[in-house]
């Protein structure tokens, strides 16, 4: 190796660690900014609880011991300060504005009404002299013409009966003068509309502004108004005392044309009343009482109540407590939130930390810790509602009924129970936040949930979710008859619907898990046990293929499936996992089942026709294959990965060999690394274990003799050279692990190879007295075959 050479492979090797220094810092990134996303939320979610750390206790809650004023207090008295707002608020009467112009318009429009009929009658009077027409169709016209004239002039339509009168008096400047009067009379008046005077209050001061002067006139109440709609009854009553002597007709046509033509001088100001309002509330002062130095506040056992709640409230700020900012709460309980997830992060099972499992676990862990949280602080609102619709039970007796195991159950079912325990020590912790520090309703999360997970961890049916809810809720149940005991419960029907509403509590939690699971499954593309079953039917699309299409293959994976299966069950992974992925493991061969030797026949090997490195190629292709099948029949990311792993970076040997002893010296020098699979190793124990029996029910084909002691040495000269090539260097299978493995598949091998007995040709006579041959079940070893690919 020249000089060159060496500076470009430290070259290389710079750069790889410079990108792998890279990513784990893109990692780091991620996992700070989900601590805060996260961490931010929950803190929100607790302080919506309004009681978080703060100095007053929850009403309804009860007193741990006799408090006492230690000095005297002055506190704010609501109730008295409330009643006081409600009686200032009702004395503020509303605001009216004073339209001085309505009138002198109504008597200008009046005037011109009377001036322009005048004029049109007296024409009418010339004309009939002249042409004698009196009697006439044009003299009907003319009066018609008047009318409507008169009509526009004044904008408003009378009767026929004050037309009538008005045309005999021929529009007499009396008449005129009678209404003009009357109108000016009535303008003196507060006239306001109906609907004004019944959209408001009618027992405060009326405030009356006059937008042409600076003087305001205020009124008792708004009974001292004047109704429009009562202003003709007013009219027929005082119209006489108004106008004085005047002929009977010219009274009764004022009085009727004046309450045609009067209108509301009073418009309701709707923002000044409002803002009157305002300005007396900005001056009034509250109202306070004395509590004096050594007065009991509230006594032990009792309730808080709301009075007692505030004098608390003070007195604790006296001491210099309960007076923080919602900032501050806010940064103390995000940095005790975070510091838990840190410490349990870093202290936590391997399985938490994954980086290549970090997009889905971490992510869907902080994103489980805010459901959780949602839901404790739903069921706690709702606990409330139950208690002021039932306020004879115990407050606190619905609080049992909220479902904590929702949270650990999931973490169990998706991910492992180790995860969950971490989960439930964090989710319970931060449920003291929303119970004033009750120890008892964190050992009902913590002990429930606790119980819950590792009953849900490994199920194998739905109903399994139902029996850990169950579980959970007979938990929650014990814990409550010892708290019972401990504080000397005697009221047995509140204890007996406490106990109600713990079962309650943990069957609710199953029903939500079941009901959410599918949809975080979906979301999240995690593969349940549930969905494992459900792959594991034979009758399943891509195993009914396999039977037709490959059939050897089918066998082949079948043989896997039982080798890993009770390999799983060995080192303590998961058997239901590891089988179903043996079965799916070479689905990719469906594509070219012909080129793989289990499914030859008569043969007739198509690798023969072509170049090794093209056979690697198709080799290697149903790995890449396989996993499009899978993403197509959507088998889940966990059993695609374990597709994608089942070979690592192994090589195909045979091609290999085949390449290096062709006489052709270009396909010789082909690398060695166009002859391996892309990978990446197994990264979990399932994947371990597939490839170990994959490679090893392979290589058990070629036993012309398979007895226990050449099978032992088949299975671990295999496993020694896979560990040797670095295959299972990135998965979590132990030496120990190894050994174990090694000896399940040596005794599975020696139950699928057994040696039967060679049974003689004996001659027997039958029922019709011929001797034939009976019992022949010879054992011959199978023929050495071709390495399988």
């Amino acid at each position: 190796m020249n000089m060159s050479e060496v500076i470009s492979r430290i070259r290389k090797s710079l750069k790889v660690s410079g990108a792998s220094q890279l990513k784990a810092g893109l990692s780091m990134l991620q996992k700070v900014l989900l601590l805060l996303i996260v961490g931010s939320i929950v803190t929100a979610i607790i302080l919506s609880h309004g009681a978080v750390l703060s100095g007053k206790p929850p009403v309804g809650s009860i007193a741990k011991k006799d408090i006492r004023s230690d000095r005297e207090l002055t506190v704010l008295d609501r109730a008295a300060t409330e009643k006081k707002k409600t009686e200032l608020i009702a004395s503020a009467g509303p605001v009216f504005d004073f339209d001085e112009g309505i009138a002198p318009d109504q008597i200008t429009r009046l005037s011109n009404a009377f001036r322009i009929a005048e004029i049109a009658v007296r024409q009418i009077d010339r004309e009939s002299q002249q042409a004698a027409v009196g009697k006439g169709q044009g003299r009907q016209s003319a009066v018609k013409k008047i009318r409507n004239d008169f009509e526009s002039a004044l904008g408003i339509q009378i009767t026929d009966r004050e037309f009538e009168t008005l045309l005999k008096n021929s529009f007499s400047p009396g008449i005129l003068n009678a209404i003009s009067n009357l109108l000016q009379a009535t303008s003196k008046l507060n006239l306001a509309a109906r609907g004004d005077l019944t959209s408001v209050n009618g027992t405060g001061q009326i405030l009356i502004r006059h937008p042409g002067s600076y003087q305001d006139v205020s009124l008792p109440n708004i009974y001292a108004l004047f109704p429009i709609d009562d202003l003709p009854l007013f009219l027929n009553r005082n119209a006489s005392t108004i106008l004085g002597p005047v002929p009977g007709d010219v009274l009764d046509i004022a009085v009727s044309m004046v309450g045609h033509m009067a209108r509301p001088n009073l418009k309701f100001n709707r923002e000044a009343t409002e803002t009157r309002k305002r300005n007396l509330l900005e001056q009034m002062k509250p109202v306070y009482y004395k509590v004096m130095k050594n007065e009991i506040i509230v006594r032990e056992g009792q309730p808080v109540t709301p009075k007692a709640a505030d004098e608390i409230e003070v007195l604790a700020l006296a001491h210099g407590g309960g007076g923080l900012s919602r900032a501050v709460l806010f940064l103390g309980i995000f940095f005790i939130v975070c510091l838990m997830a840190v410490v349990l992060y870093r202290t936590s099972a391997d399985g938490i930390r994954n980086l290549e499992a970090f997009p889905v676990n971490l992510l869907f862990l902080g994103t489980l810790l805010i459901i959780q949280m949602i839901i404790v602080r739903a069921g706690i609102l709702l606990a409330e509602a139950a208690h002021r619709g039932f306020p004879s039970f115990p407050h606190d007796a619905f609080y049992y009924a909220v479902p904590f195991a929702v949270g650990p159950v999931l973490a169990a079912v998706f991910i492992n129970r180790n995860t969950a325990f971490v989960f439930t020590v964090c989710s319970s912790f931060l449920v003291l936040f929303f119970f004033d520090e009750k120890i008892t309703f964190f050992l009902l999360s913590f002990l429930g949930s606790t119980a819950a997970a590792h009953q849900s961890a490994s199920l194998s049916q739905r109903s399994a979710i139902y029996r850990a809810g169950v579980l959970s809720g007979l938990i929650s149940c014990l814990v409550i008859i010892g708290a019972a005991l401990l504080s000397g419960e005697s009221h047995f029907p509140h204890f007996f619907l406490k106990l109600v509403c713990g079962l309650s509590g943990g069957a609710l939690a199953g029903v939500i898990v079941s009901g959410i699971a599918p949809f975080l499954e979906s979301l999240f593309g995690y593969t349940t046990n549930i969905k494992l079953l459900e792959l594991a039917n034979l009758n399943q699309p891509l195993l009914q293929r396999m039977i037709v299409e490959s059939p050897g293959t089918y066998h082949h994976s079948l043989v896997v499936a039982s080798l890993v299966e009770a390999a799983a069950e060995a080192i303590s992974a998961n058997p239901l996992l590891a089988k179903v992925s043996a079965y799916y493991h070479d689905i990719g061969k469906l594509n070219k089942p012909l080129y793989f030797i289990e499914n030859q026949q008569n043969w007739k090997n198509k690798h023969d026709k072509l170049s090794p490195r093209m056979s690697s190629l198709v080799i290697i292709s149903h790995v890449k294959e396989g996993c499009d099948l899978a993403r197509r029949h959507k088998l889940g990311k966990t059993i695609t990965d374990i597709i994608r792993q089942h070979h690592g970076t192994g090589i195909v040997g045979y091609f290999y060999e085949k390449a290096q002893r062709d006489k052709d010296p270009s396909i010789r020098s082909i690398p060695e690394s166009d002859f391996r699979y892309p990978g990446p190793r197994p990264q979990s124990k399932e994947a371990g274990l597939v490839l170990l029996g994959d490679v090893i029910e392979a290589s058990s084909r070629t036993l012309t003799d398979p007895t226990p002691s050449r099978i032992r040495n088949l299975v671990q000269t295999r496993i020694k050279q896979i560990y040797a090539d670095g295959q299972l260097d990135e998965c979590e299978l132990t030496l120990r692990d190894l050994n174990r493995i090694a000896g399940v598949f040596e005794r599975t091998l020696n139950a699928i190879f057994h040696q039967r007995v060679n049974y003689p040709e004996t001659a027997a006579v039958g029922a019709n007295g011929r001797k034939g041959s009976i019992g022949l079940y010879d054992f011959k070893p199978p023929e050495k075959v071709r390495g399988r690919h």
